[in-house]
C-alpha cells in the first residue's frame, strides 16, 4: 500500500512541475554580425555555428572569443599507462556593440573520464565530451548577452 502511496505523490510531484527548456520563452532578439576566434578550431567551430543558427535579430553585435583545450593525464596505473584523463576547456571571449566593449568574461569547463582500451572509442569518446562541453559554453554566452540585452 505505501508503494501504491508513493508512487502517486510521486508521478503527481513530476507532473506538477513546470520544467521547460531555457531558450523556449526567451526572445532572442540579436544577431551577431562578426564572429572572431581564435585557438582550437573545432571547439571554436561548434561555438560559431551554435551563436550563428541561434541568434536572429535586430540588435548586433560583435564577439570574439580565444579558447584552449587541454588533454591531461591524472593517474596512471602500475605499468605506467594512463588510466585517468581530464579534458579542459578554457574560453575568454568580449562582446561589443557598436565597437564598444559591453562584457568580457572567462569560462572553464573540465570533464574527467576513464580510459577506454579500444583507442577509437576512446577518440569518439573525446569528441563528444568536446562536442558537449562547447555546447555548453555557447550556451553560457548566449545567457550572457541575454541578460545584458534586456
Amino acid at each position: 500500500m505505501n508503494k501504491i502511496i508513493l508512487a502517486f505523490f510521486s508521478i503527481v510531484f513530476i507532473y506538477s512541475c513546470s520544467y521547460e527548456p531555457i531558450f523556449l520563452n526567451k526572445n532572442i532578439n540579436f544577431n551577431f554580425k562578426e564572429v572572431n576566434f581564435e585557438g582550437n578550431s573545432g571547439v571554436n567551430n561548434i561555438i560559431k555555428n551554435n551563436l550563428l543558427s541561434r541568434a536572429n535579430g535586430d540588435v548586433e553585435y560583435s564577439i570574439f572569443f580565444k579558447s584552449d583545450k587541454k588533454k591531461i593525464i591524472i593517474s596512471s596505473d602500475a605499468k605506467g599507462d594512463p588510466s585517468i584523463y581530464k579534458i579542459e576547456i578554457n574560453l575568454e571571449y568580449e562582446t561589443k556593440k557598436d565597437g564598444n566593449l559591453i562584457f568580457k568574461n572567462n569560462l572553464k569547463k573540465q570533464v574527467t573520464y576513464n580510459n577506454i582500451d579500444d583507442k577509437f572509442e576512446l577518440s569518439k569518446y573525446e569528441e563528444n565530451i568536446i562536442t558537449t562541453i562547447a555546447n555548453n559554453l555557447s550556451e553560457e554566452i548566449m545567457l550572457s548577452i541575454i541578460s545584458i540585452d534586456k
